[in-house]
């Protein structure tokens, strides 16, 4: 289990999430879970930013939040760590790792159209 350290929540403070912990936010946000957390972390939702410090936090003291850090590096360090736990990379890895996947998808589309534009060329109009 991946976590993120929250070195001013105390001495071993981390975010971690866990199967549990993600199952507690379905039941608490819905089937879309996943892309409302991440945008409410992204947004500052003060909502999204409490449930997931409820859930993720360990060894730690939720009631001191946001232990004198602004509340973007406590969503920040909250998204990381469940992207970790997702996908195995920080939140910035995985929005890298998911605009290669899309430029890799667009490049197919268009070698797909070059290949069609050249079959009409030819009089091949059976593409």
């Amino acid at each position: 289990m991946s976590h993120v350290a929250l070195p001013e929540g105390g001495e071993f403070a981390r975010f971690t999430f866990s199967l549990s912990a993600c199952s507690a936010l379905q039941d608490t946000f819905g089937r879309t879970w996943r892309d409302d957390v991440f945008a409410g972390l992204a947004e500052l939702q003060p909502d999204i930013v409490s449930a997931a410090i409820g859930v993720a936090l360990v060894d730690g003291d939720a009631k001191a939040a946001p232990w004198g850090l602004p509340v973007q590096t406590v969503a920040n360090r909250l998204s990381d760590a469940l992207s970790l736990h997702l996908f195995g990379r920080t939140r910035a890895e995985q929005d890298i790792a998911d605009d290669e996947a899309l430029v890799a998808a667009l490049a197919r589309v268009r070698r797909t159209e070059q290949r069609i534009a050249a079959l009409h060329a030819e009089g091949n109009t059976d593409a």
